[in-house]
């Protein structure tokens, strides 16, 4: 069988300790189905540094491989190696397309030589480049991130109203806590932290993580908002589990929004950076700044560095800036526009002013209400309902 450019397709396999691997591998290598095994592995990290230091194709791997998680099929992938699991029944399945492998073959332990043909066939399919006419993805969720420069800007508060003002506006709303240094949105929104965003990325990584089971550990409040709560001090977001968790969010809902914290240097150029992907990534991204001197000049800072990051001038979200701690004074509003507004004409976005009702939103954060629930005729509520109204539309 040929692989890229009429060659002929290498692989490697990692199949464990079973009495049917030899007469597998002997019928891969047999002319009807054509692959060339490169080197038989009986561990993952025998089968990684084999990977990441010689060219192949494909990796096939069996579902008992010790050590065998979805960083393995992660790390593959980045090498531009496709990997087909062999399994053996339905439930084993299931485990091996949640950790991320391309194909699966079902295997009857008395016929392997059936099983290595059928292998063949989708090695093949994995060779041929997808379709220009594939169908169209589904349907998506849009997703929220709202973050800005360190201080207490009230930034979790804001990720709250935003998310309890979508539900109640009809539409299905998911609120992640990913605040990686001081999480507090189970607190605020009074729920449990029975799952967290550290749970649902260790649910990746075993390949247990459905979209039911995801929806389902998420408390909800009281409006209908389903929260995955952050971490304690190990919550961070890590780029090759964090994905999945996003996408199945984004595929159940109509509107995430995630907390992604402080961050205190947007212009770094780490492309390791999972929190400046997540925020350059997102559909709308809600920086949070405050409006006395202290907070406006920190997001001023913010604004600048943000502005000469290598990716601000490509098509990204729709940025809305939320000055918080408004005074009612109409000069206030004009001083923070004639600032913030030349900051935002890189970035191609808009200012929410947020009124200053520290009693309300201290009453809400005692009590574990949201500001809707508290004191739905506030100012503070008014703003940030007319903010969410503005991010949950899509851009025209």
């Amino acid at each position: 069988m040929t692989g890229v450019a009429g060659r002929e397709t290498v692989v490697v396999t990692a199949l464990g300790m079973t009495a049917w691997e030899p007469e597998f591998i002997s019928a891969l290598r047999h002319p009807a189905v054509g692959l060339a095994v490169a080197r038989r592995c009986f561990e993952a990290v025998d089968l990684l540094a084999f990977v990441e230091a010689t060219a192949v194709d494909g990796a096939v791997i069996g579902d008992s491989l010790d050590g065998l998680d979805a960083e393995v099929i992660s790390r593959m992938h980045r090498r531009g190696c496709w990997v087909m699991a062999v399994v053996s029944d339905e439930q084993a399945s299931t485990r091996a397309r949640l950790l991320g492998v391309d194909c699966v073959v079902i295997l009857d332990p008395a016929h392997p030589a059936s099983a290595a043909r059928d292998a063949g066939v989708c090695a093949r399919s994995l060779a041929v480049p997808p379709s220009a006419d594939a169908a169209e993805p589904p349907a998506r969720g849009r997703v929220v991130c709202v973050w800005g420069p360190p201080g207490s800007t009230g930034r979790s508060t804001v990720a709250l109203a935003l998310a309890d003002e979508v539900a109640r506006a009809g539409l299905t709303c998911a609120l992640v806590d990913a605040d990686p240094t001081a999480p507090c949105l189970d607190q605020l929104a009074a729920v449990s932290t029975a799952a967290s965003v550290t749970w649902s990325q260790r649910q990746v990584a075993q390949g247990r993580l459905t979209r039911r089971a995801l929806l389902d550990a998420m408390p909800l409040t009281r409006s209908g908002v389903r929260v995955l709560p952050g971490g304690t001090g190990d919550g961070m977001l890590r780029p090759d589990l964090w994905p999945t968790v996003r996408e199945q969010l984004r595929e159940a809902v109509d509107v995430v929004v995630i907390d992604l914290g402080a961050h205190a240097h947007p212009d770094a150029e780490n492309p390791e950076d999972q929190y400046l992907i997540e925020a350059f990534s997102a559909d709308e991204l809600v920086t949070v700044g405050t409006c006395e001197p202290v907070g406006l000049a920190r997001l001023m800072r913010f604004l600048v560095a943000l502005s000469a990051h290598p990716t601000a001038g490509a098509p990204g979200p729709r940025h809305t800036v939320a000055v918080t701690a408004m005074p009612g004074d109409s000069a206030s509003a004009a001083f923070v526009r004639m600032h913030i507004a030349p900051l935002l004409r890189n970035l191609q976005g808009s200012i929410a002013l947020v009124d200053d009702d520290r009693a309300t939103c201290i009453a809400a954060r005692t009590r574990g209400l949201t500001l809707a629930e508290v004191a739905p005729a506030s100012r503070v509520r008014r703003d940030l309902r007319a903010l969410a109204a503005h991010i949950a539309a899509p851009a025209a």
